[in-house]
């Protein structure tokens, strides 16, 4: 259920209010136990029952000069099953009985953000938001804790966000462009031991906080010959937290630079085109030494692809061309090739390559003042190859190429009605390719193909200026041979299936009313 308010305010202000409640029933696929051995292994439904409530005020100002929207947008989630107490079952697998459900937990943001025209030809940009994410849920009644540990998780994230952006044209054929992004994302967790220490773990709880800065900067000059050229600079830097026991390759900060640079040209009135060519270098500190406790030395070998030092050229191709009054066409090449330096011991092993190739057209036709068509395709080939395990040295090289296609058609008549029609179609082929680099046995991946098909129908009906009914007709179609759905057997002899053919059906009918 959803209900809002909108409110012209005198002095060019105005008030918005959204409020949605969501309720959810029903059960679905749950588990507890391992796959380490027959019998250790058991399937139970998770019985759901759940309400998550959010609310949306904003306050905007519309000036000449000044424009200004401040704003709160909280949360609220609540699980009215906090546990699931299994009875019986394998005698192996008593342990995990009770299992924890998600927890209730709440989150608030206050933001303002506006612009500002300072001339003619200057204007800023800014917003600053701050946000608190809490889950203070009671532990689940019947499992045993740590001493000190408390009642609760006392979780809390705090997250500050600021921008700022000037866009200037201090000369008639010359605009700058310079924006500013900075976020927080503070994780206040109390750290406490929640179990027994191990060979990759204290026991302890580890945060998750990263504070990323970003800025760009932006010169674009009209040359003669209709010709302007257009040139950029950006930098990411990315912090993160570390934790005494690390068992994965990780490094505290990563940085990446990408210089870019455009030429855009007229070449007729009704042709127009660009090309741009992207570089972007990765790094960042040291990686740190995996650990184990209390003072062992982990796997130090390959870099995870995140994190890698990695270096990315781009190519992109694009041209717009009205080929008659109503009728126009898009097109779009984007060609990126990354290199990575993906091992930490020279040894070869982890991310070496990728590239991504991604070709589109998108075409619009008028038929009138009343109906308009869209069409667009559009074709994606990403390959990546990597090498991996020291002791069986075998490589891979993941490909994942698809086709889609979509027809769109938008009309007016009768004065009162509207419609509008939407249908996509995808075909996707995921290959995995793996080979031993030594001529030992591995086992293979089969490919995996998918196909998506969603057709998207509404109907507007306007009984007044400020009312009316909306009708909407969905229907989604997911076809998949992925072999995880099909044939996948656990240790126990367990067979999950799911229909590889899933299909549907929406219908919905709403009512709209404006104020006068």
């Amino acid at each position: 259920m959803t209900l809002g308010f909108n409110k012209y305010l005198p002095g060019k202000w105005n008030f918005k209010l959204v409020f949605r409640d969501e309720q959810k029933e029903g059960a679905r696929v749950f588990a507890r136990g391992t796959t380490g051995g027959a019998g250790n292994f058991e399937f139970a439904p998770e019985p759901i029952d759940s309400t998550t409530r959010q609310i949306d005020a904003t306050f905007g100002y519309n000036g000449e000069a000044l424009q200004l929207t401040m704003g709160y947008y909280g949360t609220t989630y609540d699980n009215k099953n906090t546990a699931i107490n299994f009875t019986g079952g394998v005698a192996a697998l008593s342990g995990f009985t009770p299992i924890g459900l998600p927890p209730d937990n709440q989150s608030h943001q206050f933001y303002v953000a506006g612009g500002y025209n300072f001339t003619p030809t200057t204007r800023g940009n800014f917003k600053f938001a701050y946000a608190r994410a809490e889950q203070d849920d009671l532990f689940v009644t019947g499992v045993p804790l740590q001493p000190g540990v408390g009642t609760n998780l006392q979780g809390r994230v705090d997250t500050t966000r600021a921008q700022l952006g000037i866009v200037s044209r201090p000369m008639p054929k010359l605009t700058l462009n310079a924006n500013l992004r900075y976020e927080d994302r503070d994780d206040k967790t109390p750290v406490l031991q929640y179990g027994p220490t191990g060979s990759t773990t204290d026991g302890t709880n580890e945060p998750r906080s990263i504070r990323t800065t970003f800025g760009s900067v932006e010169g674009s000059y009209a040359l003669p010959a209709a010709m302007r050229v257009i040139a950029g600079l950006d930098y990411e830097e990315k912090e993160r937290n570390t934790s005494p026991i690390r068992i994965v390759s990780y490094r505290e900060t990563t940085d990446e630079t990408t210089y870019r640079l455009e030429l855009r040209r007229s070449m007729s009135e009704t042709l127009s085109g660009a090309i741009g060519v992207l570089h972007a270098d990765r790094g960042g500190s040291p990686f740190l030494t995996t650990t184990t406790f209390p003072t062992g030395t982990g796997s130090n070998v390959i870099a995870p692809i995140h994190l890698a030092d990695r270096t990315r050229d781009t190519v992109r191709l694009t041209a717009n061309w009205q080929v008659a009054d109503p009728f126009s066409l898009q097109f779009r090449i984007d060609q990126s090739q990354d290199e990575y330096e993906g091992s930490r011991d020279g040894s070869g092993l982890g991310p070496r390559e990728a590239d991504v190739l991604n070709l589109s057209v998108d075409a619009a036709y008028n038929f009138n003042d009343e109906w308009t068509g869209t069409a667009w395709v559009s074709q994606n080939e990403s390959k990546y190859d990597q090498s991996t395990d020291p002791t069986s040295a075998w490589q891979i090289a993941l490909k994942s190429a698809g086709q889609s296609y979509g027809l769109g058609l938008r009309g007016k008549f009768l004065n009162s009605f509207a419609v509008g029609a939407d249908l996509t179609y995808s075909d996707i082929e995921d290959e995995y390719k793996q080979t031993s680099l030594v001529g030992a046995a591995i086992p293979t991946v089969p490919d995996v193909s998918t196909q998506l098909t969603r057709l998207n129908l509404f109907l507007k009906y306007a009984l007044a200026k400020n009312q009316g009914l909306r009708l909407d007709y969905i229907y989604d179609q997911f076809k998949t041979d992925d072999w995880t759905w099909t044939s996948w057997n656990f240790t126990d002899g367990t067979r999950l299936t799911q229909n590889p053919d899933q299909k549907v059906n929406f219908v919905g009918v709403s009512y709209y009313f404006r104020f006068q």
